[in-house]
């Protein structure tokens, strides 16, 4: 299972939110509205409140089974690993 929170609003618009990750320790919340914050649904995690104004976001759930792609598993992690790297995007900001 994969997760999703897609943000629909500019976070000047509000303070707070985000996704808790406990194995970060720390929130993560999209930079700008239309970005997607995707993880493994095992991973534990949970919201943060909001102190002021309205975030507004899209959660999707993704179940994935067998891969009929034909592509190697993992295939679309490392597709975005060597995006990023192409765009000097952190690993620890994806």
């Amino acid at each position: 299972l994969l997760s999703f929170t897609i943000s629909l609003n500019d976070p000047s618009e509000y303070e707070g939110g985000g996704t808790w990750f406990e194995a970060l320790g720390k929130a993560v919340d999209a930079p700008a509205a239309g970005h997607v914050i995707m993880f493994p649904g095992k991973v534990e995690h949970g919201g943060q409140p909001i102190s002021r104004g309205t975030r507004y976001i899209i959660v999707l759930f993704m179940g994935y089974g067998i891969n009929r792609s034909g592509r190697p598993r993992g295939h679309i992690l490392r597709t975005l690993h060597e995006l990023a790297a192409k765009l000097s995007v952190p690993k620890d900001e994806l």
